[in-house]
C-alpha cells in the first residue's frame, strides 16, 4: 500500500480512489520542535505498517525518508502524458537531445518525424537511429537555424527545451486536466502516478495542458 501524506490532523485511515486503497496520513505543518516531534511519530507509525512509498509534501520529504519511507517520483506518468504531447505538434526543424538511446527516445524521436520536417539528433552513438528514422520517414538531418522544439532526455534545460528525462520533475511543472473519480484527494501528479501504476486511470484520460520551467 502506497501512503498519502498531507498537512492536518487527525488519524490515520484508508481512502479507496478509482478502486485503490491508499493510506492517509495527516502531519501537522510546522518547523517547531512539536511539530517535527508529532511528524517523526507518525513516520514511523508508517513504517511499522510496512509502508515503503508515499505520496510526501516536498518540504517533509527528507523527512520521510529517514524512516526509509520514498517519496513518489511521478517522472514516468510525466514521460507517458509528454510523448502523447508530442503527436499533435508540427513544425519544420525540431531537436532531440539524451545522454543515451531508449526505448522512450525513440519513441519521442519517431513522434517529432510525424509532425516535424527536420530532426537533429544529439545522442552519442544516434547515427543508427538518425539513418533508421531517415529510412522510414524520410525526415533528414539539421538544416541551420533554431529549432521549434527541443526535446531533452537528460540534464538542464538549455532554454526552452521539453523535459521528458528521469529528472524532468526537477526542471519543469505540468498541469494536467482535471481526471474525474479523484476524490476524497485532490488531483497531483503524484497521485496520478500512483493510479496510473495501478491501472486504475489509464494513459488517455491523463492529458497535460501545459509545461512551464521551475525557478
Amino acid at each position: 500500500m502506497v501512503a498519502y501524506v498531507e498537512i492536518g490532523g487527525g488519524k490515520m485511515d484508508v481512502v479507496t480512489v478509482r478502486g485503490v486503497a491508499l493510506l492517509r496520513c495527516p502531519v501537522p505543518i510546522g518547523q517547531g520542535w512539536l511539530a517535527k516531534w508529532r511528524r517523526r511519530r507518525r513516520f514511523r507509525a508508517l513504517r511499522r505498517r510496512g509502508i515503503r512509498y508515499a505520496i510526501v509534501p516536498p518540504e517533509y520529504a527528507a523527512e520521510a525518508a529517514k524512516w526509509a519511507i520514498r517519496s513518489v517520483d511521478p517522472w514516468p506518468v510525466r514521460q507517458m502524458a509528454g510523448l502523447r504531447l508530442l503527436e499533435g505538434r508540427r513544425g519544420t526543424l525540431a531537436a532531440l537531445r539524451a545522454p543515451r538511446l531508449s526505448p522512450a527516445v525513440e519513441e519521442a524521436a519517431v513522434a517529432l518525424c510525424r509532425g516535424f520536417r527536420y530532426l537533429r539528433v544529439s545522442i552519442p552513438g544516434g547515427e543508427a537511429l538518425a539513418y533508421g528514422l531517415l529510412r522510414r520517414f524520410g525526415v533528414g538531418g539539421a538544416p541551420p537555424g533554431a529549432a521549434a522544439l527541443t526535446v531533452s532526455f537528460g540534464g538542464a534545460p538549455a532554454g526552452e527545451e521539453l523535459c521528458l528525462g528521469e529528472d524532468c520533475t526537477r526542471y519543469q511543472q505540468a498541469v494536467y486536466a482535471p481526471v474525474a473519480g479523484l476524490g476524497p484527494l485532490p488531483q497531483s501528479e503524484p497521485l496520478l502516478y500512483v493510479l496510473w501504476q495501478a491501472g486504475a486511470v489509464k494513459g488517455d484520460e491523463i492529458v497535460i495542458k501545459s509545461i512551464t520551467s521551475l525557478p
